[in-house]
């Protein structure tokens, strides 16, 4: 495939990216999003398999390989490396591995951090989807640390098959540290739900503290759940006595949605993305100044106030730059009830209400979008959400539209956002 510019936003800063053609039938279309951070660039991308889109997830899986390495060499000019990946499958498939990031401890995880469920694009045609996150060191950014300073990734090997655990550790050119973990499981697979996921959140603990980090600097989480309607309450409970435990002072951002893990037996499956400021003698350019704040609407309430435990949204602050990591955002009112059961135009709605609160509360718009995940239960829904999202403000961001189930059974689209505010 061939990237073509689609044109800079200079209130932002933003240099957007698209491909040429878009599936004839869910009209989503490959785009990224570059922003320039300390030196450095950030990406954004949604990866679809396009209008002459080969029948066969295989072949659509090879393709959408192909145009990860076309978004490597021509919209980063091959100097980013992959922190994270997010496949959006129809069924278990093998995938091609990516490149592992390279940084200023030179290369340390081998493949990035892959995380994945069976959740089908809603298109029908589509069979897979990918979201890509990269980052470049930046100027000066390419130098190796002493030998005491690296990290002790090299012990990590790849992950065979792609969808075990995997982790990626890497120092962008502001001195920003990049931990991600995917695909976290416990291992009462069983016993009762609750344990096996007291055991994930233990594992996850263990990883990060390994790396010499910890749930406080988690700022988002994944959780695919096999059965939702069977297991949300046993996770939220697990979630809630695993956080208060660990003492944390703010939640984070999080996702919990229905769809299979690919780890054989597993009914739950966590993947996170935490953020460090790395040591000085790593990264020179390291400000000190991480700073993360919870995000709050007036148009719902607060997560914590009906049984769940997370953030509606984090703000990072670094460098002078923000970054908002909206929650899996649905129809929920203020008092934490759902909206509009049976109806994918009211929810659709006020979910999109409940978003543009959460961004406005941080001086931002849905124009400061620059990667979205939605789910929807049913995909006959889909021609309509696209048109609310039209609508909104948010057709035209790097985004994937997927089949799942909601954490309520009435609720029917549910939706995910980055946002980096000018």
């Amino acid at each position: 495939m061939q990237w073509i510019p689609a044109g800079r936003d200079d209130a932002s800063s933003f240099q957007r990216w698209s491909e040429a053609g878009s599936c004839p039938r869910c009209r989503r279309r490959s785009l990224a999003i570059a922003i320039q951070r300390g030196g450095g660039q950030e990406i954004f991308a949604a990866l679809h398999p396009g209008e002459d889109s080969p029948q066969g997830l295989e072949c659509q899986v090879e393709r959408l390989a192909r145009k990860r390495a076309a978004l490597m060499a021509e919209v980063s000019s091959g100097r980013a490396s992959i922190l994270s990946e997010s496949w959006f499958l129809a069924r278990p498939v093998d995938l091609p591995p990516a490149a592992g990031p390279v940084g200023p401890t030179g290369r340390l995880a081998g493949p990035p951090a892959a995380m994945g469920a069976l959740l089908p694009p809603c298109c029908g045609q589509c069979q897979a989807a990918l979201l890509v996150h990269l980052a470049s060191a930046g100027a000066g950014g390419s130098s190796s640390a002493p030998p005491e300073e690296r990290r002790p990734s090299e012990e990590f090997q790849p992950p065979e098959p792609w969808w075990r655990e995997s982790r990626t550790d890497f120092i962008d050119g502001s001195g920003l540290r990049h931990l991600r973990l995917a695909n976290i499981s416990g291992r009462s697979i069983s016993g009762p739900f609750e344990a096996e996921a007291r055991e994930m959140f233990g594992r996850a603990e263990s990883l990060l503290q390994e790396q010499g980090a910890g749930f406080r600097d988690v700022i988002r989480t994944w959780i695919y759940l096999r059965d939702m309607e069977r297991d949300y309450g046993a996770l939220n409970a697990a979630r809630r006595e695993f956080f208060e435990r660990a003492g944390l002072r703010i939640l984070p951002a999080s996702t919990g949605i229905g769809g299979a893990p690919q780890l054989p037996g597993c009914r739950a499956a966590l993947s996170l993305y935490a953020l460090q400021e790395a040591a000085a003698s790593v990264a020179p350019r390291a400000s000190g100044k991480l700073r993360a704040s919870a995000l709050t609407s007036p148009t719902f309430n607060e997560a914590c106030e009906y049984g769940s435990y997370f953030s509606r949204g984090l703000q990072v602050e670094t460098g002078g730059q923000r970054t908002l990591y909206l929650s899996g955002t649905a129809a929920i009112d203020r008092e934490g009830k759902s909206v509009g059961p049976g109806s994918l135009e009211i929810q659709a709605r006020r979910m999109l209400e409940n978003i543009q609160g959460l961004l406005s509360g941080a001086s931002a718009g849905t124009a400061a979008a620059v990667q979205a995940i939605a789910y929807l239960k049913r995909r006959a829904d889909l021609p309509r959400f696209q048109h609310l999202l039209d609508e909104a403000g948010l057709g035209g961001i790097p985004m994937a539209i997927v089949e799942a189930t909601i954490c309520r059974p009435e609720l029917l689209c549910e939706m995910e956002l980055i946002a980096v505010p000018g």
